[in-house]
């Protein structure tokens, strides 16, 4: 486990206190909030580098103990991959367990969940560790729970083509929207550049997206300077950043980095405010 960014909350000025924990098998991220007059008044980034993913959390939640006092909400979000989106019309009540075994492989130490995306008219129905669902319900018996994948294809569903991806360790996720609809939903693992344009470009080509027209929006660890933004600049012409909203306020010590590094975890919050 690794902290990549660690910056925690100050005075709220006696406004409650929210709190949104996203658990994936890259890392996990915290960030806390105010509803009213959305601010984020802190937030930390823990990658993880091993296979002890449940300790791991354990460490993260015992470090920052001392900012759990005293919260108005919390909400727990997990993006682990193992996740199926199923229209309503379509939805099996019972059988999705199943599905997700026929997809991702059996494994039967899970905790199993289904979220309704209520503007797509689509059910996600999603399988967590049941280890690491356990410590978070356990230390949050209270916590709303979501998939994030869930959250951000609400978020997204006015958008008519758009590719997004959100960058974390050695992780990418993607959504991809034709036509005002919804294609796919997917995470890859990736280790160059290389990688992720293979990936992109695969995924475009199944969907019979041009890479030269779609734009791609993107979030998280990435930096304009960098190899992979070059790399992805070589086949996909509309590139842009996320941007948060030009409203709300951060922490001083966020604006040392470019928002588009934070906003997949900013735009989490807000659809929970």
């Amino acid at each position: 486990m690794k902290p990549a960014f660690n910056i925690t909350p100050t005075s709220t000025g006696n406004k409650p206190i929210h709190l949104l924990i996203e658990a994936g098998s890259y890392g996990m991220h915290l960030i806390w909030f105010t509803k009213e007059a959305f601010s984020v008044m802190g937030l930390a980034v823990y990658n993880f580098t091993g296979n002890d993913t449940e300790n791991d959390i354990k460490e993260i939640l015992n470090l920052h103990e001392g900012f759990f006092k005293a919260l108005a909400s919390v909400t727990a979000c997990y993006d682990f991959k193992e996740s199926l989106l199923v229209p309503a019309k379509y939805n099996l009540a019972d059988g999705y367990k199943e599905v997700l075994a026929l997809v991702y492989g059996e494994n039967d130490d899970s905790y199993f969940n289904s979220d309704l995306i209520t503007s797509a008219d689509i059910y996600n129905h999603y399988r967590v560790p049941a280890a690491i669902e356990s410590v978070l319900s356990k230390r949050f018996p209270a916590a709303a729970m979501f998939h994030s994948s869930s959250l951000q294809v609400e978020e997204l569903n006015k958008e008519n083509e758009l590719l997004y991806c959100i960058f974390f360790h050695n992780i990418l996720k993607i959504i991809l929207f034709k036509g005002g609809k919804l294609q796919v939903v997917r995470q890859y693992s990736y280790v160059a550049p290389e990688d992720v344009t293979y990936y992109l470009i695969n995924v475009c080509e199944q969907h019979s997206v041009k890479p030269a027209e779609v734009q791609l929006r993107l979030s998280g660890m990435i930096d304009e300077e960098s190899r992979l933004y070059n790399e992805l600049y070589k086949y996909f012409l509309h590139l842009e950043f996320e941007k948060p909203a030009d409203d709300m306020s951060t922490p001083v010590e966020l604006k040392e980095f470019p928002p588009h590094f934070f906003s997949h975890l900013t735009a989490l919050a807000s659809c929970v405010s």
